[in-house]
């Protein structure tokens, strides 16, 4: 008995992370393949890649610890394909999603949502 409550209680909070936690949503719409998709946030780096044609990544980060900006860059055979950049607040994280949808051209809209 104590053992499954112990394990509903371990389980529940990993959903629970998984809802409140900053998050990476990556939609690739476009054909082509990329190398590396490079996120450089306030306090830390992600990187996802490859990226396929028509593909979907989800990837959680820690909460940032200060506010700053927030620099993306699409790679692919070693050249920049896209790039720019967005203002971030380390306010109010939970639940927090930065948004990346690579166009069928290659280019990159971004938004980040609380």
């Amino acid at each position: 008995m104590i053992v499954m409550a112990i394990g509903l209680l371990v389980g529940g909070s990993g959903v629970v992370y998984h809802f409140t936690s900053p998050k990476i949503e990556l939609r690739n719409l476009s054909q082509a393949s990329f190398d590396e998709f490079v996120l450089q946030l306030p306090s830390s780096r992600v990187s996802i890649g490859p990226v396929g044609p028509e593909s979907f990544e989800r990837v959680y980060f820690s909460p940032q610890s200060r506010d700053g900006t927030v620099h993306f860059t699409l790679w692919s055979g070693g050249v920049v394909i896209a790039e720019g950049e967005r203002a971030f607040s380390a306010e109010g994280q939970l639940f927090r999603k930065v948004g990346v949808v690579i166009q069928a051209d290659g280019s990159i809209a971004v938004e980040i949502r609380h």
